[in-house]
């Protein structure tokens, strides 16, 4: 349901109420709310309506939060959890099932956002848990800035020569 990302409410309300429609139905990994929940801009109200008609947030170990976090959407991350509920936050929040070997504190350090990142520590993520590999959030933030850094200074350094 490209619908969803790209916020056409009245064509997801109309498929929506058609007869017969599986709400949880993917295309590669995404569900409509998993679309809805990567898109650019703040869909909210779609994530709402997906949520209200049986959306299931679990689907894909929680991809859906994983991808609000990527594109640093807390609004939707809000709607997120508050359909998971405040035990089962602290549970997907910690926990390396959810996405793999790292932690979704993590995620959101690969291409930090401030704001995303207190989001996620306010609502329960342990900032001294380790991912498979023993690193901790501020590790990750620290290796991807340090990464970027570099590859600036060497494109610097290379247009000198």
């Amino acid at each position: 349901m490209y619908a969803c990302r790209y916020g056409h409410k009245p064509t997801v309300d109309v498929l929506l109420n058609t007869p017969g429609v599986n709400i949880n139905t993917t295309s590669n990994i995404r569900s409509a709310l998993g679309n809805a929940c990567s898109a650019d801009g703040d869909r909210t109200d779609i994530v709402t309506m997906l949520l209200e008609r049986g959306a299931d947030v679990t689907y894909k170990h929680y991809v859906a939060v994983k991808l609000a976090i990527v594109q640093h959407n807390i609004n939707c991350l809000r709607v997120l959890f508050d359909a998971i509920g405040p035990a089962m936050v602290h549970h997907v929040l910690n926990s390396r099932r959810v996405v793999g070997s790292s932690l979704l504190l993590q995620i959101a350090c690969i291409k930090p956002n401030a704001a995303v990142v207190e989001f996620l520590i306010a609502s329960g993520a342990n900032v001294n848990r380790k991912n498979a590999r023993g690193c901790t959030a501020l590790h990750t933030v620290c290796q991807h800035v340090y990464v970027k850094d570099v590859d600036r200074h060497e494109d610097r350094k290379s247009t000198r020569l």
